[in-house]
């Protein structure tokens, strides 16, 4: 949350896994309900900053073949 934490690290790709796991601890950038029916037809999610429309966003996807750059994808609580 950049309200908390200062230049925060951008997410670009996250699983479904990775981001209810965030969202049991606190997240709520997504209601699970919302991502329950594109998920089962398997369709990505493309998260967009209203602030800067131009910036990538986060990819929401089932699973990636890819290497994390980091062990940590994300920390969530609340304040």
């Amino acid at each position: 949350d950049p309200r908390i934490i200062k230049n925060p690290a951008v997410i670009n790709t996250i699983t479904y896994k990775e981001l209810r796991e965030l969202s049991y601890m606190g997240a709520t950038v997504l209601h699970e309900d919302a991502i329950f029916p594109v998920r089962k037809e398997g369709i990505p999610i493309n998260i967009k900053n209203t602030n800067a429309p131009e910036d990538p966003g986060t990819m929401i996807v089932e699973s990636t073949s890819k290497k994390p750059e980091h062990i940590i994808t994300g920390i969530a609580g609340k304040k």
